[in-house]
């Protein structure tokens, strides 16, 4: 009701008149206030274009000249929580904008004002309005600076250090916690305002001389406090000055302080944090004798190091890795100076620091199982390598490579041993052995970095560790990593090298071959160094047999094949005396049901390369016998009338033929002529009636692969230009891998590439108009591969082709503009365009057209992006199904979340935040057809979240052991609990489901992550989670500069977030999906497939009905935003928006609704 009457007193809007037209100066502040609880009010029964219009007004309120006035009077206690915050806001949007409205004297009574209500807020411990008052009071603060208040950072801290306020003179501390957040904002909220770039200039230069009494109150801080809240302020402060851009020398006098809070558990986090921060400062090189300074606090970080490391406390180890590896990685520069230094003690202090991070390279445990300190310190040996060879002084370089020779040495041994595979796994998570997998690859990389540096010597160490674990019988671990270090070298090694390969070949055939992995590491080696070999025919031949012999084996035959494709491709005619020996396994290979497609392709590649080596007659002869299966298959997939019903697996089975047999031509035609001249049978293939194509091309290509006629090509470019346009992921990329390698081929065949330029305008109209938004945005890479090989081989004509098309400027769509078109044109004109970057020049092109921005990805965990959590959410479900949109909860007022009212489960729900308590518990559904024996009938799960969030008596890790034991009893769910640590503040999360009673619950440490209604691991992930994880991380990519700044503008993450939630990319082919729905219909499958589930006339009263976005800054306030269908019965296109304000640990501050 009380909507009613605020509404009856508010004509104006009733009346529908456009609130943007509307004088606010009609609005009395009673009236304000009745409209901002209104708006607020959990119970209110508004309207979607209601709610629109008092949003309006509530903004033009905050920013017009009434808000001076009415701003005071709801920063009242007496007023609700929302009336007060919005006061708040409205005081500091008027003081960032508008402050020009006001004089000089309007100006010293605002600032009266703001001090007296910033210290009752702090008072009532009202942290909320605090902090908006504190953000008020800086830009207050710096918007006078220097000509109204000089000096006014001197003046604040004596105003609130002795201040005569009653309750400041009893807690003298929350006086200096006031001064300590404006010093913090003041330095962190410069470049927010608003000013002149003359009067920026002179505010830069007030805060820079201002310093020293910065510095002198921290001191003065240290000094005299050693609660943990004020000394966390304090190195956030100090963060905030750095940053700003204080030189690192002005600091010095705290050096000892901040390493000796790492002692400190109550503040190791904050300090670690102030001294990263420190560490990155870009002053290195501008005061190199303050940072060899650093280096002897650095290097008495061992100690707390070894501690952790004896009580096992791995985050606090990693915490002191990160802190060595980031100092040595932005000081290696320094490091080798000092190395070379002519003072005994530098040299020394130098061979220390490499001694320490050597010592956590090689840090004992299995990772990433036992530790996780080792993969941090890999960029620094990049560093290092990296500094010393590019001296350009040669004699300086020798010198240096001398001095680090045994660090890097003694570093291969090391990545032998950290790479070596685990003696048992079963412990491992799938988790963890994806990210044991990429740690192997990031060895791998820095052992490039070590044949770059070394040269031949770091070949020589290999080969010496590998020849005593032959002779010593070491474990086969030891050898296979052994070997995939080799391998990382065949680039490093030239192909005139007789002294240390033929050793290490040698002893190939004495490893101890015991297991796949092992024989596998071998094969790829081979195939790494098949240049090398093509110039060793001895050590070839015995080669070649442990390839053949693997092809037969399941285990073996992928690396087998890679291998043997590499020999052949290069070494064509040494290996065609092998014809005999190949062709009959590969021949039991191709005929083999079971082999998988990339592994056929291979086979029929190595086949074609050998043939290539051969006349004719041979050729022919071997290919009837391979490709009268394939084109029997294809005779079969081409007379198929079913339908509609099976045209997406014939459109498969078309093009996984093409496949096979373009590859076979490209391979054959790779060299060489082999036309024998049959010119009659040529001239009868010309004549043939083009109503019989398929049946021409049936019967002809097994016998007359380079004299088919050209009906075969036309009909070849005819399957090109239908399967390009396809959506099904698999099924386009083997039709670009088709036509990428059918363009190759029109290079030795002229007739082909007259038929290409005839059709390659149009192949490019269809390229660019599926790119521009005709085919869905995750296919654009695959869809770049045939545009990227028209211009390898057709530079002149795809460069001409493309300008016709973008000539006109409505395609592929109006939006791309003139220099978007451009930078396409001259990335296709580019001869050193690299695949990846060309493929980042057509998703940027394709974008545009979309009208998007597009980013690649990187990350980079030692940034703070200034948000500690963002979790993005979409919940899918039937509309018929009743629930309450998300509100604080009656039984608790710190729980935040929808709830469910089926009958019996009333209360259960989805996603909720209890902000005292700093837990989030997220639910999702598995299907019963995952479940062996299915718990149809039990318990619902819906109650699993809020006995997490809302028991003050248990953590994560004790609910989540308590939720294995009884997690049978429930029907399927995969459930995520996420809790922030009152000691380090960070987050956690931790993963459970039920499908199986042995599975235990995982730590998920990954980010970004996302899962579906799967079991969480990239291996079961839906492709929907998959583009999900790749739009995000794109998000933080673009609003970060490639991570190298926080997020500043929070409105667009919000935006993009509920972008990225409704996407409705459909996935008409997940296998994942399929197996885990394969009990509903297609059409089910594909609705349900997208990240935004809309409905279908098959499913009306299902789709995607509630999105949630919800955000923790680094301040620990946050917001929870949700979007929910208002009446989805009705119209499934109305939503409705509520927003919550909240601060985390803070029992007096329960969410407020601030929309």
């Amino acid at each position: 009701m009380a909507s009613q009457t605020t509404f009856n007193t508010s004509t104006n809007i009733m009346n529908g008149n456009d609130p943007k037209n509307v004088s606010v100066a009609n609005y009395s502040v009673e009236e304000i206030e009745r409209i901002i609880n209104d708006f607020y009010s959990p119970t209110s029964q508004l309207t979607v274009p209601q709610r629109q219009q008092l949003n309006s007004i509530l903004e033009c309120l905050q920013y017009s000249p009434l808000a001076w006035d009415f701003s005071w009077t709801l920063l009242n206690t007496n007023k609700s929580p929302s009336v007060q915050f919005f006061g708040a806001v409205a005081l500091c949007n008027k003081i960032s904008k508008h402050l020009s409205e006001l004089d000089d004297n309007e100006i010293q009574l605002l600032f009266q004002q703001l001090i007296q209500r910033l210290v009752f807020y702090m008072s009532i411990n009202s942290k909320q309005i605090s902090i908006k008052l504190v953000v008020a009071l800086g830009h207050l603060i710096l918007n006078m600076m220097p000509d109204k208040w000089k000096n006014g950072i001197t003046a604040i801290i004596t105003l609130f250090s002795q201040s005569q306020n009653e309750f400041l003179k009893e807690h003298p501390e929350k006086g200096h916690l006031i001064v300590l957040n404006i010093l913090t904002i003041l330095p962190e909220e410069f470049s927010r305002i608003v000013v002149s770039k003359a009067q920026r200039a002179s505010i830069r230069g007030e805060l820079e001389n201002q310093f020293p009494v910065v510095l002198n109150y921290i001191q003065f801080i240290i000094s005299a406090y050693n609660q943990p809240d004020i000394l966390a302020k304090m190195f956030s402060c100090l963060s905030k000055w750095l940053e700003f851009g204080i030189a690192i020398i002005r600091v010095e006098s705290l050096f000892d302080y901040l390493f000796n809070s790492l002692n400190n558990e109550n503040i190791f986090d904050d300090a670690s944090n102030c001294i990263i921060v420190l560490f990155t400062s870009p002053d290195v090189m501008r005061y190199p004798a303050i940072f060899s300074r650093l280096l002897p606090y650095v290097l008495q970080l061992e100690s707390i190091l070894d501690q952790s490391l004896m009580i096992g406390d791995k985050e606090k180890s990693e915490c002191i890795t990160k802190l060595i590896t980031q100092f040595g990685e932005n000081l290696a520069q320094l490091i080798i100076q000092m190395a070379i230094a002519p003072n005994q003690q530098s040299q020394t202090l130098s061979h220390r620091f490499c001694c320490l991070i050597m010592k956590c390279t090689d840090m004992k445990g299995q990772y990433p199982v036992e530790e996780t300190c080792s993969e941090l310190t890999f960029s620094f040996w990049y560093a290092l390598q990296e500094e010393v060879t590019s001296i350009d002084d040669d004699e300086q370089r020798i010198i240096l490579l001398e001095l680090f020779r045994p660090y890097f040495e003694r570093l291969i041994e090391v990545l032998i041993s950290k790479g070596q595979l685990p003696e048992n796994d079963s412990s491992f998570t799938s988790e963890d052995k994806e990210t044991f997998r990429c740690y192997r690859v990031d060895i791998t990389d820095t052992m490039m970095c070590m044949h770059t540096v070394l040269s031949n010597r770091a070949m020589e160490v290999l080969a010496n560790h590998l020849s005593l674990a032959v002779e010593q019988n070491q474990s086969w671990q030891r050898q296979e990593s052994i070997i995939q270090l080799v391998g990382a070298g065949s680039e490093y090694v030239p192909l005139d090298e007789n002294q240390i390969l033929p050793r290490i070949f040698l002893l190939l055939p004495k490893l101890n071959f015991c297991n796949s992995s092992i024989i596998n590491a071998t094969l790829m080696v081979l195939g790494q160094y098949s240049s090398w070999l093509g110039h060793h025919q001895e050590t070839l031949q015995n080669c070649v047999h442990l390839c053949i012999n693997a092809l037969s084996n399941s285990e073996l035959i992928q690396s087998a094949s890679i291998a043997l494709k590499e020999l052949t491709m290069e070494n064509r005619m040494h290996m065609s005396k092998y014809l005999n020996d190949i062709f009959p396994i590969i021949k039991n290979v191709l005929e083999n049901g079971h082999v998988q497609p990339n592994d056929r392709i291979r086979c029929v590649a190595i086949i074609g390369y050998i043939l290539s080596a051969y006349p004719a007659k041979i050729v022919i002869d071997h290919l009837n016998i391979l490709l009268a299966p394939e084109v029997n298959k294809l005779l079969g997939y081409l007379s198929e009338t079913n339908g509609d019903q099976n045209a997406i697996l014939r459109k498969q089975n078309i093009c996984t033929t093409l496949s096979f047999i373009s590859v076979l031509i490209t391979a054959i035609g790779y060299c060489g002529d082999q036309s024998d001249g049959d010119e009659n049978e040529q001239q009868q293939k010309a004549t043939e009636n083009p109503s019989e194509i398929p049946e021409v091309i049936i019967k002809k290509l097994p016998a007359v692969v380079h004299h088919c006629p050209n009906e075969a090509f036309v009909l070849l470019f005819q399957f090109v230009k239908t399967g390009l346009q396809l959506h099904e992921q698999a099924t386009l990329r083997s039709i670009t891998m088709f036509t990428s390698n059918y363009i190759e081929y029109t290079k030795s065949n002229q007739r082909a590439a007259d038929l290409l330029k005839q059709n390659g305008l149009e192949i490019v109209q269809i390229l660019l108009k599926c790119i521009g938004g005709a085919s869905p945005r995750h296919l654009v890479d695959t869809l770049s591969l045939p545009l990227l090989t028209l211009t390898k081989f057709y530079i002149d004509s795809t460069v001409n082709w493309v300008q016709q098309c973008l000539n006109d400027p409505n395609f592929p769509t109006p939006s791309p503009k003139r220099h978007h078109r451009e930078a396409l044109i001259k990335a296709l004109s580019s001869e050193r365009t690299s695949r990846a970057n060309f493929k980042d020049h057509v998703n940027t092109f394709s974008s545009a057209c979309r009208g998007i921005e597009y980013s690649g990805t990187s990350s980079n965990d030692n940034i703070d992006i200034g948000y500690n959590l963002i979790l993005l959410s979409n919940r899918d479900e039937d509309f018929r199904r009743p629930a309450k949109q998300a509100d604080i909860w009656k039984d608790t007022k710190y729980a935040l979340g929808g709830q469910d009212q089926t009958l019996s489960r009333e209360g259960g729900t989805w996603l909720c935040l209890n902000t005292v308590q700093s837990k989030i518990g997220v639910l999702l559904n598995l299907t019963s057809h995952l479940f062996e024996g299915k718990n149809i009938n039990g318990q619902s799960r819906g109650f699993i979240v809020p006995n997490y969030v809302n028991n003050p008596e248990i953590n994560l890790d004790l609910y989540m052991d308590e939720l294995q034991k009884v997690k049978g009893n429930y029907t399927g769910f995969n459930f995520l609990g996420i809790e922030r640590q009152l000691e380090s503040k960070k987050w956690r999360a931790k993963y459970i489901n039920n499908v199986s009673a042995d599975s235990l619950p995982i730590e998920i440490k990954t980010s970004p992550f996302g899962f579906s209604n799967h079991i969480y691991g990239d291996e079961n992930a839906f492709g929907k989670t998959r583009l999900g994880c790749q739009l995000f991380k794109t998000l933080l990519h673009d609003l970060t500069d490639n991570y190298k700044k926080p997020i500043t503008d929070e409105k667009e993450l919000i935006r993009r977030a509920f972008s990225l939630l409704s996407d409705t990319t459909i996935f008409h082919n997940d296998s994942n999906l399929d197996c885990v729905y394969s009990h509903y219909t297609k059409a089910n499958r594909d609705q349900i497939s997208s990240i935004h589930v809309q409905t279908t006339g098959e499913e009306p009263t299902y789709g995607t009905r509630t999105s949630t976005v919800l955000i923790v800054r680094s301040d620990q306030t946050g917001v929870f935003i949700e979007k929910t269908l208002s009446n989805p019965l009705v119209d499934s296109s109305e939503w409705t928006e509520n927003k919550w304000h909240f601060q985390l640990n803070d029992i007096n501050e329960p969410p407020v609704l601030i929309n």
